[in-house]
């Protein structure tokens, strides 16, 4: 909405005259004349001419300056708007894409420690079928040390148990007897 400046001008003039000649008759006067009115009509319709020709350019070049600075920054804060919208999108689209990353990198940790459990369980059955073969391995070794010394302390102990059975059957005329066919047997072997 454009309002025109003289009709303004004008308006505040009337306005300003009035009030002066309300001022000017209130004080000790009970009546004004219409005389004195009209000639403080014709005095203001003088000035508020002689404003407005004199006025009417500067005042008008003031108010366009002025609207068109309004204008102008009316049309900055726009663009100031704009901006901030691009940058607000831009932060929002940056937002996303790190967001983006982030799960990218999490399911690349995901998938890495699947990899690494998978792999350390394959490692850790291999680990246990060679400790269980060489578990039994171990375990085949010293039952084989176990036999083979049961066997040699039954060997001796029969052993041992036969020589006392001989030693308290045997005769001096056996043992000379024994003796002999030993030594025959070596005599024909030579």
């Amino acid at each position: 909405m454009k309002i025109k400046t003289p009709a303004i001008t004008t308006y505040l003039l009337l306005c300003c005259t009035v009030c002066a000649y309300a001022s000017e008759h209130g004080a000790g006067q009970e009546t004004a004349s219409w005389e004195g009115f009209f000639w403080s009509v014709v005095n203001f319709l003088i000035l508020a001419g002689l404003i407005y020709y004199y006025g009417r350019k500067p005042i008008g070049e003031f108010l366009t300056a002025r609207s068109k600075a309004i204008e102008k920054t009316l049309q900055d804060a726009a663009q100031a708007r704009e901006m901030a919208r691009q940058a607000l999108a831009e932060a929002q689209r940056r937002f996303q894409e790190k967001d983006k990353e982030v799960n990218e990198i999490i399911q690349a940790a995901i998938r890495a420690g699947e990899m690494e459990r998978d792999e350390a369980l394959e490692d850790g059955r291999r680990k246990k079928t060679t400790l269980l073969s060489q578990s039994q391995a171990f375990i085949d070794f010293e039952l084989k040390k176990a036999k083979d010394e049961i066997r040699k302390e039954a060997i001796e102990a029969a052993f041992n148990y036969a020589q006392q059975e001989l030693v308290s059957r045997l005769t001096q005329g056996r043992k000379e007897k024994l003796l002999q066919e030993s030594l025959d047997a070596l005599t024909r072997k030579a």
